[in-house]
């Protein structure tokens, strides 16, 4: 007699481990550094951003219409800066618009710290929002020349996971270390920002020629595809079975021509 034991499955939260080496399998080494990078970056940027105002009021003497001002110049230039990121991401490559945007807004934060003048924080700010947010759309196109149609919601979620995770841990560290000074919390924010640039200078490389000539799309398998990789006539599904549809529908096939006969030789000739 032959006994069966059934063993119940266990539920629970997946481990960090686990999770994580779902991830490496699942996305490609340039979405993973990105999600990284995002992650600190907004992380850092947020550390001083929500208390931007506070700082401008209290520090700077500024009135609350001043300090409005100021967070809606950096708004109103976020606006082409993205547009023209964009552009140049197409033109000059994904990786020098992201590292350039990120090394730069970090200078300017770093250089907040020692700005103690309401105009130089709005000059700085004005030029912030005409740099940082060119390397969003560098980034997603980085997502979408390495990874195929049906993965990019999941490789788009997973930065917008961790940029969230970032702005909701970065607020609450900030209003702690802005007890010990708004200087020291603009350095903090500006090398945390800074860490992007040493993670993407290591492990982030450029995606947009290996989408122009194709293949993007295998980077995550180690391959490109080529003839050996592109389907055959015998893997595309036809009616009944698996065959090659016409070049033209609609248009009639043309009939084979019939093999050639061999011409008989004439008795007695000898051949050729």
């Amino acid at each position: 007699m032959v006994r069966y034991s059934v063993v119940s499955p266990t539920f629970g939260p997946p481990s960090p481990l686990r999770a994580a080496r779902e991830l490496r399998a699942e996305f490609p080494r340039v979405v993973l550094v990105l999600a990284a990078g995002d992650l600190v970056a907004s992380f850092g940027f947020s550390l001083f951003f929500p208390f931007l105002t506070i700082y401008l009021v209290q520090r700077l003497g500024a009135s609350a219409s001043q300090a409005g001002l100021v967070v809606a110049a950096y708004a109103v230039c976020s606006i082409p800066s993205g547009l023209i990121g964009g552009w140049l991401a197409d033109r000059i490559g994904r990786r020098p618009i992201l590292l350039g945007s990120v090394s730069v807004t970090a200078l300017i934060v770093i250089s907040m710290a020692f700005a103690t003048e309401v105009w130089s924080v709005t000059v700085l700010m004005l030029i912030l929002g005409c740099i940082d947010p060119a390397f969003v759309p560098a980034a997603r196109a980085a997502v979408a020349d390495t990874v195929d149609e049906a993965r990019r919601p999941r490789a788009f979620g997973l930065l917008a996971v961790a940029n969230a995770v970032g702005w909701i841990a970065g607020p609450v560290i900030g209003a702690g270390l802005s007890t010990l000074g708004y200087p020291f919390l603009f350095g903090v924010s500006g090398v945390l920002i800074a860490t992007y640039t040493a993670i993407g200078l290591v492990w982030l490389p450029e995606t947009l020629a290996r989408a122009s000539d194709g293949r993007g799309r295998a980077l995550h398998h180690g391959t490109a595809p080529g003839p050996e990789t592109a389907p055959g006539p015998e893997s595309v599904p036809g009616r009944g079975g698996y065959s090659v549809p016409p070049l033209h529908p609609g248009r009639r096939p043309r009939a084979a021509r019939p093999a050639a006969r061999p011409r008989r030789r004439a008795a007695g000739r000898p051949p050729p």
